[in-house]
């Protein structure tokens, strides 16, 4: 839950990393509990989709080629900014995504290009795990992935849902800027952060 922003919020930039790169992806919320949902009933299943950042520190994920390090590269605080909004009726099919970083394009791409559709990566998720009301999915990002330095701000905006902006700072060493985003409540739209 730390590593959870909401909109405007810092992205921190931690110094245990040299390159800090930004994930854009659609985000995908769980409304019901799923355990072996067949991808036919999955988007029964879904409260709605957001704007995700999964904000990767690349060097600490390729050192030592195993997975523990893939889990750490992720797992920092503020590294999850989401929003601006949590979008409830949205067809997640077809939908342009760009990312950009002080307003340079670096990602372009639509959901179409997903190699898996959302009801398949939740089904299969659900054989795995049992899924639970509030769980946040982030579904993959397209190419172009790249590095965001200290004084940028890093925009994601997704068809629907609206722009995701976050600037970059650079870590306190008191602990983290920011605060965790909300929790996501009942209706049609929430602002997250």
């Amino acid at each position: 839950p730390t590593t959870l922003i909401g909109h405007q919020e810092a992205i921190e930039y931690p110094p245990q990393t040299n390159r800090l790169e930004y994930e854009a992806e659609l985000a995908v919320v769980v409304k019901r509990k799923m355990r072996n949902t067949p991808p036919e009933e999955v988007l029964d299943h879904v409260l709605g989709y957001t704007c995700g950042n999964d904000v990767t520190a690349r060097d600490i994920q390729v050192e030592g080629g195993n997975l523990l390090n893939l889990s750490v590269s992720k797992a920092f605080d503020t590294f999850n900014p989401v929003g601006p909004w949590l979008i409830t009726d949205l067809d997640p099919h077809n939908l342009n995504m760009t990312l950009s970083v002080s307003g340079k394009v670096r990602q372009k791409s639509n959901t179409s290009d997903m190699i898996f559709p959302v009801e398949v990566m939740l089904s299969y998720f659900s054989t795995i795990m049992t899924l639970l009301p509030g769980d946040l999915i982030m579904t993959g990002t397209p190419e172009g992935i790249g590095q965001m330095q200290v004084g940028d701000v890093c925009e994601l905006a997704i068809d629907g849902i609206g722009v995701l902006s976050n600037p970059i700072v650079a870590a306190s060493r008191g602990g983290s800027q920011s605060t965790k985003a909300p929790a996501v409540g009942q209706g049609a739209v929430r602002r997250v952060g």
